[in-house]
């Protein structure tokens, strides 16, 4: 009660004779999640001061979540209340706590809100992994390709001058249905499928934005992976010339399925500024 209505006076009092400050309410916020989210700073301060604390009393447990799965960092970072952001992370909060349902980081939600302070506080101040991956595999570079829906030169050029790794793949594949026609190029329409992957694991055959950039002069390696194709389905049919042309006029239709997961290229590749960033950073 005393965090809601910023009295931060009762609030190092009630610290001082032992009160609990890691005991959720319904929501499951603790005083923390409470004296962030109505925007209490000073409040929030007398929480984290240690000299509040007798010896053996509890300490603060800043990686608790509430009910939507956030800690009291992630809270802070959706406020772009760089001053809390500070507070909490000289106080011991782990910046690369993930949140429950996406697995974002305070720097994925920092970038989603497009709130440059906090990114670059957490980037040169903390000890963040920026190349980390939410549950769907994107990063922070990932996500400022396409932040706002037109994505953020500042925040991706700030992001590639810090070490994040363009190359990187996300979980989100995507399906390319190609056909071979005669005389022209291989053409391809796509849709995005999700994949349930571990965080750290990458597809063997996961193919980097230099060979998605190569595909179409590929073509010959396509039609030769087509012929084999047909000539197995025809039962081992003998490899002639004549036969191979017959099988190709045949199988003009045959569709070749390639899976890949999404690098920051790809996802910046409808946008020339943030391309042209990430280029040129490399």
């Amino acid at each position: 009660m005393s965090v809601k209505q910023n009295d931060q006076n009762f609030v190092s009092m009630l610290l001082h004779v032992g009160a609990e400050v890691n005991i959720p309410n319904k929501a499951g916020d603790t005083p923390f999640h409470l004296a962030v989210s109505l925007g209490h700073t000073q409040c929030l301060e007398e929480l984290l001061e240690s000299t509040n604390y007798q010896l053996g009393q509890p300490q603060p447990k800043l990686s608790k979540k509430n009910e939507n799965g956030e800690t009291a960092l992630h809270i802070a970072a959706h406020r772009m209340n760089l001053e809390a952001v500070n507070l909490l992370c000289r106080a011991g909060a782990d910046v690369n706590e993930t949140t429950l349902h996406q697995g974002d980081t305070v720097l994925h939600i920092a970038v989603n809100e497009e709130c440059m302070p906090i990114i670059k506080y957490i980037v040169e101040k903390t000890k963040i992994k920026i190349d980390h991956p939410n549950l769907a595999g994107n990063t922070a570079l990932h996500m400022s390709c396409v932040v706002g829906g037109k994505g953020s030169v500042e925040i991706c050029r700030f992001l590639m001058d810090n070490k994040a790794n363009p190359y990187k793949a996300n979980y989100i594949i995507e399906r390319q249905r190609m056909k071979e026609q005669e005389g022209t190029k291989l053409k391809g329409t796509s849709e995005l499928v999700e994949v349930k992957q571990e965080p750290d694991s990458e597809p063997e055959d996961e193919k980097t934005p230099v060979a998605l950039m190569l595909s179409e002069r590929a073509s010959s390696t396509v039609n030769s992976e087509l012929r084999m194709s047909t000539e197995e389905n025809n039962g081992g049919m003998e490899d002639s010339e004549e036969d191979s042309e017959e099988d190709e006029d045949s199988e003009a239709d045959d569709e070749l399925v390639d899976f890949h997961g999404q690098t920051s290229f790809d996802l910046a590749s409808n946008n020339e500024d943030v391309s042209t960033v990430l280029e040129i950073k490399v």
